[in-house]
C-alpha cells in the first residue's frame, strides 16, 4: 500500500516550534519527541485525520471551494504516516480505514450527506488509534502533551492557521485551528489535574485567549487588521505550561547536535526496513525524522553548512517529495522509493529492476542519508 508521502518546508507536519520563554531544559522525566519519535508522527497524522472529519461534519457540503479541497484529500499524507504500520498489524482495518475515508471524500466532492460515511470513518480511525498507538500510551500525559503541542503550533494548527489565515487573507485557513482547538481542549480536560492551582488557572487563562480568537468555527467574515502573531503568544505559553504539567520536554530544539544523532540513529532503523522490503513502515520514519530536520535543524545548518544542507535535501527527496524554497533541482517526488539512478535515466526511460536489486538501491540510498545526518550533527558541533 505505499502512498506518496509530501512533506514541504513551508508546511512541515510539526510545524516551526519556537522554545517559550524559558528555554532551558528543566530535568524533565519524560523526552517524548525523542524517546517516541515516530510513533509521536504516528499519532499526529491520526489526529489530524480526525480534525478534518470533524470539519467535514461542520461545514457539510456545498462548503467553501478552498475547505473542500482540502477536505478532498483527506488522508492523504497523513494517512503514510502510519498506515505501514497500521497495515502490518491489521490489513483488513487498513484497507477499511482507507475505503471510509475515500467515501468521505467522495460524498465532500460530489455534494453527498457527509454524515454516513464521517460516522464509519470515525470508528474505523479510533480502531487504527488503538491498533498502532496501545491505549496506555495514548493515556499517558507526556504522549497526550506532547500531541497538544503539535496541535498549537504545527502547519493546520491553532497558531499557524490563525497566522495563515491572517497572512494570506485566507478565511478558510481560520477553521483548521478552530478544529485543532477542540481537540487541545479536550486533551486538557483529561491532564489539568496533575496541574498546580496556579498552573491550571494559567492554562486556562491561555486556552480562554485562544477561545477569543476562535469563537466559533467560523470563517470569520475577513480576517482585515487581524495580527497574524496574535495566537502565537498564548499558544507557546500553554506548551511552556505542558512541558510542567506532563513533566516532559517539549521542545526538541533545545539541542540540536543531539536532535541529528537523534535522527541518524532512527533513519538507520528506515535503512533496515527498505532492506527487508517494508517500504511503507521505512517511509513513517523517514517522514518523522524529515519533520525534525526541516523544522529545527535545516535553517540553522544553511548558515554553517549549505553543501551539506543541499545533500541532506536530495537524500530525503529520494524518499517523500520535498518542497525546497530555493526551487532548485533537489527535490525529488520519488516518494515509492525510486532512487537517483532512475531519475537520471528518465530521458531514456528507466529499465525495470528486479525486486532484490531495487531494495538494495534504496537501502543504499537511506545509509547514504544516515551518513549524512551524522555530518550534520558534526557541523552542529555534536
Amino acid at each position: 500500500m505505499n502512498r506518496r508521502l509530501h512533506s514541504g518546508l513551508a508546511a512541515l507536519a510539526l510545524g516551526s516550534f519556537t522554545l517559550p520563554a524559558v528555554a532551558l531544559a528543566q530535568g524533565y522525566a519524560h523526552d517524548p519527541f525523542f524517546e517516541q519519535t515516530v510513533l509521536q508522527s504516528q499519532a499526529f497524522g491520526l489526529e489530524m485525520i480526525g480534525l478534518r472529519l470533524d470539519l467535514t461534519e461542520a461545514f457539510p457540503p456545498p462548503a467553501g471551494d478552498d475547505l473542500a479541497e482540502q477536505l478532498e484529500d483527506i488522508s492523504g499524507a497523513d494517512f503514510a504516516r502510519f498506515g505501514g504500520t497500521l497495515e502490518e498489524r491489521d490489513a483488513n482495518l487498513a484497507s477499511a480505514l482507507q475505503s471510509a475515508l475515500d467515501e468521505v471524500e467522495d460524498a465532500v466532492r460530489e455534494g453527498k450527506d457527509v454524515k454516513p460515511p464521517v460516522s464509519e470513518a470515525r470508528d474505523l480511525l479510533k480502531q487504527a488509534y488503538d491498533k498502532v498507538i496501545g491505549p496506555d500510551i495514548q493515556n499517558a500525559p507526556e504522549f497526550k502533551g506532547a500531541v497538544m503541542i503539535q496541535l498549537l503550533l504545527a502547519e493546520g494548527g491553532v497558531a499557524e492557521a490563525y497566522e495563515e489565515a491572517a497572512e494570506n487573507k485566507d478565511v478558510w485557513e481560520y477553521p483548521a485551528g478552530w478544529a485543532a482547538l477542540q481537540r487541545v481542549k479536550a486533551l486538557w480536560s483529561e491532564i489539568e489535574d496533575r496541574a498546580t492551582d496556579q498552573r491550571r488557572s494559567d492554562g486556562q487563562e491561555m486556552i480562554d485567549a485562544l477561545d477569543q480568537l476562535f469563537p466559533n468555527a467560523g470563517p470569520p467574515s475577513s480576517v482585515a487588521g487581524w495580527n497574524p502573531e496574535e495566537a502565537e503568544n498564548p499558544a507557546q505559553r500553554l506548551s511552556g505550561i505542558l512541558e510542567e504539567v506532563t513533566d516532559a520536554n517539549l521542545y526538541p530544539d533545545r539541542d540540536l547536535p543531539r536532535l541529528a544523532g537523534h535522527l541518524a540513529d532512527i533513519t538507520g532503523q528506515a535503512c533496515k526496513d527498505y532492506a527487508a522490503g517494508k517500504d511503507d513502515v521505512a517511509a513513517e520514519t523517514i517522514h518523522a525524522a524529515f519533520d525534525h530536520y526541516g523544522s529545527h535543524i535545516r535553517g540553522t545548518l544553511m548558515l554553517f553548512s549549505p553543501e551539506i544542507e543541499q545533500s541532506a535535501g536530495k537524500l530525503f527527496g529520494e524518499f517523500i517529495t520535498v518542497d525546497d524554497d530555493d526551487d532548485d533541482d533537489g527535490a525529488s517526488s520519488a516518494g515509492d522509493g525510486a532512487t537517483a539512478a532512475q531519475d537520471d535515466d528518465e530521458d531514456k526511460g528507466a529499465a525495470a529492476t528486479d525486486g532484490d536489486d531495487q531494495k538494495a538501491s534504496v537501502a543504499d540510498t537511506c545509509e547514504a542519508l544516515q551518513r549524512t545526518l551524522v555530518d550534520v550533527q558534526k557541523v552542529l558541533g555534536g
